[in-house]
């Protein structure tokens, strides 16, 4: 598992070197491909790549970082954390090993896999103000989550979208999910048994990845998530929410046995 520390060079402010990174991953695409392929080798040291649009400095976190103590970074230490949620993935069957990147902005992409998290999502009163509308202000619930939306944009297929629409809704909705969004969740939205979280509820594709982190954080086992679903108020949506996760993570388990 790949994580790693971008910082911008120079005066940027933390927007304008996340819009640089971004239009350097638009405009250079050798550049691009050259980071991702950097990635996939698992290196102790990423070299800088001639032609982006910005040259960040990248750090990788040595590989043997395994605590989950304090680095000179971030706390906790995003390499444990990983880690740890590989052998959930483990746990509900998938080899599914996704990369991380601490970045100035969170989102999943370039590749599909991807995963870029806000370096202020490491603070505990940053997790609490942003995510206290997602079933868990944790850390490994952050990841978790972030995690599930790469897992669907690798093992969701056309053939299963009339499932995920019933369970889910449209995944093809225009997504329109804000900062601020995410912020004002839990006060626009109310707990019911439908959904894991306020948040599951302002877009379908959230929906799905909050499921799926407490499908995972659940190890997937069926009596415990029945308990969950009967805490929750019985809704049976909620149940067949469950069932679809797990029976997308029986099917790339079949076509990708190994990663």
């Amino acid at each position: 598992m790949s994580v790693t520390h971008i910082r911008p060079q120079g005066s940027l402010s933390p927007l304008t070197a996340a819009a640089a990174m971004n239009a350097a991953s638009r405009t250079a695409p050798k550049a691009a491909s050259a980071i991702v392929k950097q990635f996939g080798q698992d290196a102790l040291t990423l070299t800088h790549v001639k032609g982006a649009a910005i040259l960040p400095a990248l750090t990788l976190f040595p590989a043997h970082m395994r605590s989950p103590e304090a680095t000179n970074f971030f706390h906790p230490n995003p390499v444990a954390a990983t880690l740890q949620l590989e052998g959930e993935f483990r746990r509900i069957g998938i080899a599914f090993k996704p990369k991380v990147v601490v970045d100035w902005t969170s989102f999943v992409g370039d590749p599909p896999t991807l995963i870029h998290l806000n370096r202020f999502k490491f603070s505990p009163a940053m997790r609490t103000l942003t995510q206290r509308s997602m079933s868990e202000t944790s850390f490994m619930h952050l990841l978790r989550h972030e995690s599930a939306h790469a897992f669907e944009n690798i093992a969701l297929k056309p053939a299963m979208m009339g499932e995920y629409k019933a369970a889910f809704g449209s995944a093809n909705r225009a997504y329109n999910v804000s900062f601020i969004d995410q912020v004002l969740a839990g006060v626009r939205y109310k707990n019911g048994p439908d959904f894991v979280s306020k948040y599951a509820q302002v877009h379908p594709v959230e929906d799905f990845a909050e499921t799926m982190a407490v499908y995972t954080r659940l190890a997937g086992k069926n009596p415990a998530i029945r308990r969950y679903v009967a805490q929750k108020g019985g809704s049976e949506l909620l149940e067949g929410k469950f069932a679809f996760v797990g029976k997308l993570a029986r099917n790339f388990a079949k076509l990708h046995p190994a990663l």
